[in-house]
């Protein structure tokens, strides 16, 4: 994977040699991610159609994911890391702006990844820890 892609979360979710081999829930959690891009095309912004264009030619992508889908009923998404011995659960929503006042405000999108459980908050409170 370039350099550029490696510093594109979506690029790195989906590329055969990124997080997509450690995301044990890959079909599901990839899956969502494409939908909202679907849904950021259709609100005419062409970064996301490029980037959706980019993610959909990667080896073993579902060709059924080039078409949009009706919008899933949980706003909560949820990513479940496996490599090795190291399991770690993570639920996510993605955040936007409905009606911002300024242009800038608009393309802000925010994303947190919370531990979806006490033996993920407590890996990640170790890994925290250690990288200080």
């Amino acid at each position: 994977m370039d350099k550029d892609r490696a510093n594109n979360a979506m690029h790195v979710v989906f590329h055969p040699k990124g997080l997509r081999r450690f995301i044990v829930n890959w079909a599901d959690f990839a899956g969502r991610l494409v939908q909202i891009l679907h849904r950021e095309v259709a609100q005419g912004s062409r970064t996301a159609a490029k980037l959706r264009d980019e993610i959909l030619v990667y080896p073993g992508v579902p060709a059924g994911w080039k078409v949009p889908q009706s919008p899933p009923s949980s706003p909560v998404m949820t990513m479940q890391l496996r490599k090795g011995d190291l399991n770690l659960d993570f639920f996510s929503m993605f955040t936007t702006f409905a009606m911002p006042h300024e242009v800038a405000l608009q393309q802000l999108k925010i994303e947190c990844f919370y531990p979806a459980n006490t033996a993920t908050a407590a890996k990640v409170r170790e890994l925290a820890a250690s990288a200080s």
